[in-house]
């Protein structure tokens, strides 16, 4: 009998401890899957986020009087070859007109033949009998021109960018120096270069114009008529 009491014994151990591996097989089972949705960057799997593309940041354009687009790059950085001049260096615009170049960065490129600060400029650009400015602006390496109706900071008109590095030019001696300036030009000056030149005829002239100038090389005229800036002849 202590014979059969020691096999159920050692019987009953053995089963026991088979059934204590099968519960601590699933335990450790049932743990690592809790895991695995506790945590899904634990598990081995495919992120659907790691293969899509970072949506695109949309690129800072100026639009020009033709439609065209002039990107600022790093390319069109500021030459060391330029001066600039703030806005607070000229004392005929209104603080408004000032605070506003200011809050859109601009700085005012000077031609190499500046005696004093140039490249603002007033007339009566749209016909109202209103004293209008214009402001050559650059911003990143590309200028535009500014118009300030009637000396309002409200909705002003933007034409004409372009690369500053555009209108660098060798002045002498292997010097270099910018070249664009911009000014205020009447009927006279319209009608006879239009004589002189050719190009486009212009259209019944009675307000000013902007000359839009490359130092020693030519220049077009910015009109406002109809509602949009027409391009007239310049100097040859």
């Amino acid at each position: 009998m202590p014979t059969i009491r020691i096999h159920r014994i050692e019987i009953a151990a053995a089963i026991l401890v088979a059934l204590l591996g099968i519960s601590c097989g699933h335990s450790a089972g049932t743990s690592d899957r809790e895991d695995a949705r506790s945590n899904p960057r634990s598990a081995t799997q495919v992120d659907p986020q790691a293969s899509s593309a970072a949506p695109s940041t949309p690129s800072t354009a100026t639009q020009s009087s033709d439609n065209s687009l002039v990107t600022p790059t790093s390319a069109n950085k500021p030459d060391e070859d330029i001066a600039y001049a703030a806005p607070s260096d000229f004392s005929q615009l209104s603080e408004a007109i000032r605070s506003e170049l200011e809050m859109r960065g601009c700085r005012i490129p000077q031609p190499y033949e500046a005696k004093m600060p140039q490249n603002v400029i007033q007339g009566e650009f749209a016909g109202t009998r209103a004293r209008d400015f214009a402001v050559l602006c650059s911003r990143q390496g590309v200028s535009s021109i500014l118009i300030f109706w009637n000396g309002s900071t409200d909705s002003p008109a933007e034409i004409a960018p372009s690369p500053d590095a555009n209108f660098v030019a060798v002045i002498g001696e292997g010097k270099k120096g910018f070249s664009r300036v911009i000014a205020s030009v009447g009927k006279n000056f319209i009608v006879e270069h239009h004589k002189d030149y050719g190009g486009p005829a212009p259209p019944p002239i009675d307000h000013d114009g902007i000359e839009d100038r490359f130092l020693e090389k030519g220049s077009t005229v910015h009109y406002f008529y109809g509602g949009q800036w027409l391009s007239l002849t310049g100097s040859d």
